[in-house]
């Protein structure tokens, strides 16, 4: 058995300090010196380390007291790659003798007499390097007691490997993060404490001049980053420029901040919002002009008539008179529309609601050959709602979905805890109708106004409720109306 100095004893605990080293030379300084001990421990003319390359099969050399063996090898090739394909090390004498060389056809070199192949193993099992000692032919050879004790100090370097990897990946992570705060468009502020700035990037310095006045430039900052973590607001400067702050905490008492300046954004947005008004209110103004045109055509035409032919008075005057009143409904329509709507809250079920908005229309589903279902859940709560209103928003679904439905089709209805949905199977619509399809007298239908689904909007909205759609050409549509749960009575 090898005899173990104390000498030898100190310089293996000595390999645990790894840290300094990889911080200082890396990971090949630190198997060189250990490879240089390692041939003096074992008595060895020469020893050589090789360090898979990352996401391959391929060991390039890193370290060796000589140029002994290739500057690299794949897993599979020669002694080196068959150990690293087993995971096993091997004491080789005569590779012809040892069961795991022997099937691969190695000869044994005239200068080698005896060898000692060992794995790097990283935790997860997976060998990422290779040492090997070898001692000249015609010295003793080496033992099991050699390979045993060698495989420790491979333990130690095992670990070296796995550490110096793993702060190269930390490194790395933080160099990839610096990069990316960096080059953020947004300005990035760590703040201690006591409120100084203690990391910043480029964006923060070009919107601060200085850091030590931060708070006299930007006095609403103080009160924005006091705020509790996980606050979000915005900050306006002089009333002209607009930010959006959020802070976060840290541990050590720390706080990020970071703003971004939405001046342009903003104003992009209030132009497009502007601009989205304007293109309202022209669609509302060629609908409006297209719905009194036809009826004062009709006037034009029978006061023409009775011009001509007074003795037709009587009759076209009754045309007259109806055409008046389709004005005067269509105003009377729209002013409706544009007051503001007050809800008289009391407690229903939706159920309650529904039902005789199906008996009312019961004779035109028959007519149309449209069947109906109503589906209602067990625990229908009740909620606290204007039942005039949101009759009138249901009526509105249905008599669309109705309209939309083909002969023989079938529209369902169901109800569940605070949601209320109508389906038809029927015309469907586009995105681009789906999109528009609250917007004031836009309507798909030759005859329709374009108020109807425009005063369900602002009924669901009274009762901040909301209101999904559905639908796809062809596929029919489904209205879903959703109360908030602070509703349930």
């Amino acid at each position: 058995m090898m005899t173990v100095s104390r000498a030898m004893v100190r310089d293996v605990w000595d390999l645990f300090d790894v840290f300094p080293d990889l911080e200082q030379g890396g990971i090949e300084q630190y198997i060189a010196r250990v490879l240089k001990r390692c041939c003096a421990w074992f008595a060895a003319n020469s020893a050589s380390a090789y360090l898979r390359r990352q996401s391959t099969e391929h060991f390039d050399f890193v370290a060796g007291t000589n140029s002994l063996g290739g500057t690299s090898f794949a897993v599979g090739e020669g002694i080196a790659g068959i150990v690293a394909e087993s995971g096993q090390p091997v004491l080789v004498n005569d590779p012809a003798q040892h069961p795991l060389l022997r099937s691969h056809g190695i000869r044994r070199r005239q200068s080698i007499g005896s060898a000692i192949v060992l794995p790097f193993l990283a935790p997860s099992g997976e060998c990422v390097g290779i040492v090997n000692l070898t001692r000249k032919a015609g010295q003793p050879e080496f033992t099991s007691d050699d390979l045993e004790q060698m495989q420790s100090v491979v333990k130690i370097i095992s670990l070296a490997v796995a550490n110096a990897r793993l702060i190269d990946a930390l490194h790395q992570a933080q160099r990839n993060l610096d990069s990316l705060v960096r080059n953020l468009p947004v300005a990035v502020i760590v703040l201690d404490k006591s409120g100084a700035v203690v990391a910043s990037n480029p964006a923060a310095h070009q919107l601060f001049v200085n850091f030590e006045t931060l708070t006299t430039q930007w006095p609403n900052l103080t009160q924005v980053v006091r705020r509790a973590a996980e606050e979000e607001g915005r900050l306006r400067v002089d009333g002209t420029r607009a930010f959006w702050v959020r802070s976060r905490r840290l541990e050590l008492g720390q706080m990020s901040i970071t703003i971004e300046e939405t001046t342009e954004h903003d104003h992009a947005m209030t132009e497009m919002s502007r601009l989205s008004r304007l293109a309202e209110i022209g669609q509302m103004s060629a609908a409006i002009a297209h719905e009194i045109r036809n009826p004062l055509t009709g006037i034009r035409g029978a006061a023409q008539l009775i011009a001509s032919d007074p003795e037709s008075a009587p009759e076209l005057g009754a045309m007259i008179e109806e055409e008046v009143d389709k004005l005067n409904g269509l105003c009377e329509e729209f002013l409706d529309f544009s007051r503001p709507l007050s809800l008289r809250l009391g407690e229903a079920k939706m159920s309650e609601i529904i039902q005789p908005i199906l008996d009312l229309h019961a004779k035109d589903f028959s007519d149309r050959g449209v069947s109906v279902s109503l589906q209602i859940c067990d625990d229908e709560p009740t909620l606290t709602l204007d039942s005039l209103r949101v009759e009138q928003a249901l009526r509105n679904l249905v008599r669309n979905a109705l309209q939309a439905s083909k002969p023989g089709g079938r529209i369902e209805i169901t109800v569940t805890p605070g949601e209320v949905s109508v389906t038809d199977f029927g015309t469907g619509m586009t995105d681009e109708q789906v999109r528009k399809l609250f917007i004031p007298f836009f309507t798909t239908k030759a005859d329709g106004t374009g108020l109807g689904l425009s005063t369900t909007r602002k009924i669901v909205d009274a009762h901040r409720a909301t209101i999904d759609v559905v639908s796809a050409p062809n596929q029919g549509s489904t209205f879903t109306i959703r109360f908030p749960e602070s509703n349930a009575a």
